[in-house]
């Protein structure tokens, strides 16, 4: 596909302001989407041949330039540590479905999908490791979210729009608990060859 974008370095390996700013540039030219709707991919701004953006489809007029915030080319692996709510805390932005949540501390790595219907369905990295223990832990983190008067929480907010997104990632956020929840419970049921469901 055709370069939307390159600059040239000379010293590519240097991370300098000019590449720092590069890099805010591509950031700022581009809106953040899961994979699967990426229209465009870019190589390393370290590269030889500086940074080159290009398309992976034929983008139309007017439609939106759609990349990545966490897993780009020089992130490393910053999308597995953010996930949804590092893009919400550093961005300001809630993801749409799905929504990849990393829950670090207990080693489970959640893609919540969003059914036809409106449920919510946990599927986990081959790394994650759901267990007896981490279940009680998200138990007791979805009874305590519950129990939050997010409404009262909320009363000193004065931006319209910081209470529409607060409200929406305490929403996300429990969703993605219960979902985990019923997974892992689904996926512990199974393993034990007792078939029951939640």
């Amino acid at each position: 596909m055709k370069p939307l974008f390159a600059h040239f370095l000379k010293n590519p390996f240097e991370m300098n302001l000019s590449s720092t700013c590069l890099f805010v540039v591509l950031q700022d030219m581009h809106n953040h989407d899961i994979r699967e709707r990426w229209n465009v991919e870019t190589n390393s701004i370290r590269s030889p041949e500086g940074l080159i953006v290009t398309s992976t489809k034929t983008i139309q007029r007017g439609e939106e330039i759609l990349y990545t915030y966490n897993y780009c080319t020089d992130c490393f692996d910053m999308g597995d540590i953010l996930g949804t709510p590092g893009i919400y805390r550093d961005f300001g932005f809630l993801e749409e479905y799905p929504q990849y949540w990393p829950f670090l501390d207990q080693k489970v790595y959640a893609t919540i999908d969003q059914l036809d219907d409106g449920k919510l369905q946990a599927r986990f990295e081959a790394y994650s490791e759901v267990n007896a223990e981490s279940l009680i832990f998200f138990k007791t983190q979805l009874m305590r979210l519950m129990s939050i008067d997010i409404e009262t929480e909320i009363q000193s907010l004065t931006s319209s729009l910081e209470v529409y997104m607060v409200r929406r990632f305490y929403e996300s956020l429990k969703g993605a608990i219960l979902a985990v929840i019923e997974a892992g419970e689904m996926n512990s049921s199974h393993e034990n060859g007792t078939g029951s469901e939640l």
